[in-house]
């Protein structure tokens, strides 16, 4: 067993929703098992890559600012995550790390025998972030459920401008959780539409935006007759 190796996943530099995730170097060259092991892992990450992004979503919707490497040490036997360690938090945010390993250790990987230990860092950040006029977009995060109060997922939200109704914004969807992010959003006010298959669309009208501010909103859809 190769204790401490880094999980090579240089290729996850695609975006989450609302944040990235990527990886340190590897610290050692691993072989045999290991690296079969750690293959497998890789694989089962990217194709349950929502389970991560749900999480930065949830928390992303609460706070923009959690953003940076998060890192655990895994112990991984029978296929699933048996135990983590937080050896790296830059986020600060106890209940972020935490609510990770709980939706990783849902996993069940098929062939992972183990025993097998790796460290599995998770860079967080929130889409745009990056962008040099960050600062100075308005941020609007919301949830979207029905009238039982369940969430709706891959509910559409679009924005128009109400100074000029030709002016839009890319529009974003709700994750499986009925969470959506949207970031830099010009200062001003905007009408924001909900829609989703099956439900009547709902116009939230001139919503105000400042610089840096963050906005979240409730959201009920209502099926149709």
């Amino acid at each position: 067993m190769n204790r401490g190796i880094s999980f090579m996943a240089a290729a996850l530099a695609a975006l989450i929703a609302c944040g990235a995730a990527g990886a340190q170097e590897p610290a050692s060259t691993v072989s045999g098992s290991d690296s079969l092991y750690t293959a497998m892992l890789f694989a089962h990450l990217r194709s349950n890559f929502d389970d991560i992004h749900d999480v930065s979503m949830r928390f992303h919707h609460l706070d923009h600012r959690l953003n940076g490497m998060i890192q655990f040490h895994t112990r991984w036997e029978g296929g699933r995550m048996i135990s983590a360690d937080i050896v790296r938090n830059e986020t600060k945010s106890d209940d972020f790390a935490l609510a990770l390993i709980e939706s990783i250790g849902q996993w069940n990987i098929e062939g992972l025998a183990g025993p097998f230990e790796i460290d599995l860092p998770l860079r967080i950040k929130i889409v745009g972030s990056d962008d040099s006029t960050f600062a100075e977009k308005g941020i609007l995060t919301g949830e979207i459920y029905d009238e039982a109060g369940a969430p709706v997922s891959r509910a559409r939200v679009t924005f128009r401008s109400e100074a000029n109704a030709t002016d839009t914004l890319r529009s974003v969807r709700s994750n499986r959780e009925g969470i959506f992010v949207k970031t830099l959003i010009p200062p001003g006010r905007w009408d924001v539409e909900a829609s989703a298959p099956g439900y009547e669309a709902i116009l939230l009208q001139s919503i105000e935006f400042q610089d840096g501010v963050h906005l979240r909103r409730k959201i009920v859809l209502h099926a149709k007759p």
